[in-house]
């Protein structure tokens, strides 16, 4: 409507410059809305990922002082790489598992989770001597993602309803005389 606008309105070249600048302003508003809704979407995987790899980085801690009385037994692409694999397979098994959608069903999460693990121990079965590193850290850091994701989506389910409740702001409308709106005010107070 502004473009036809414009161009009935202005002459020709002040009519083309005017234009173009609404067809920007169109593109970087459809930019900026996809770029919003990309954000608010990838921010509890980020989260979910940032806290699963802190949880298996102690655990891989924990188990290599236990296990070979070493910290720095597990060499640092185990951490750097194959560690960020695993959490990438849990959290892909849980999104096709719908662990992602709206609203977020904890039994879909665990779902995800449980058949991600599995996963990783079946890959782990297979794989070379050489780089199978521990079922262990598999194991407990999978129970620790599938905990972790279950109380991040816990406490932000509960921030986002009591920010809900906050906003939510009733609104009515009272046909009738003044004595009989301040009475139903009173009701609804």
């Amino acid at each position: 409507a502004m473009i036809i606008f414009a161009q009935h309105y202005f002459s020709a070249s002040q009519g083309k410059l005017f234009t173009f600048f609404i067809k920007v302003g169109i593109l970087l508003k459809a930019a900026m809305a996809c770029i919003y809704r990309l954000a608010a979407k990838m921010v509890l995987p980020i989260i979910d990922f940032c806290v699963s790899f802190a949880g298996f980085y102690v655990i891989k801690n924990i188990w290599a002082t236990y296990h070979a009385s070493n910290i720095n037994y597990y060499p640092s692409y185990y951490i750097y790489t194959i560690i960020p694999l695993y959490i990438i397979i849990l959290m892909l098994a849980t999104f096709l598992c719908g662990g992602y959608d709206n609203p977020a069903r904890p039994s879909r999460i665990a779902k995800g989770m449980s058949i991600g693990a599995c996963a990783l121990l079946v890959f782990y079965s297979m794989m070379d001597e050489t780089l199978r590193f521990s079922r262990a850290i598999i194991l407990f850091g999978s129970i620790w993602t599938i905990a972790s994701t279950l109380g991040i989506r816990a406490i932000a389910n509960t921030l986002l309803s009591q920010t809900r409740k906050r906003n939510r702001k009733r609104k009515y409308m009272v046909i009738g005389s003044q004595q009989e709106q301040e009475r139903v005010l009173q009701l609804f107070g």
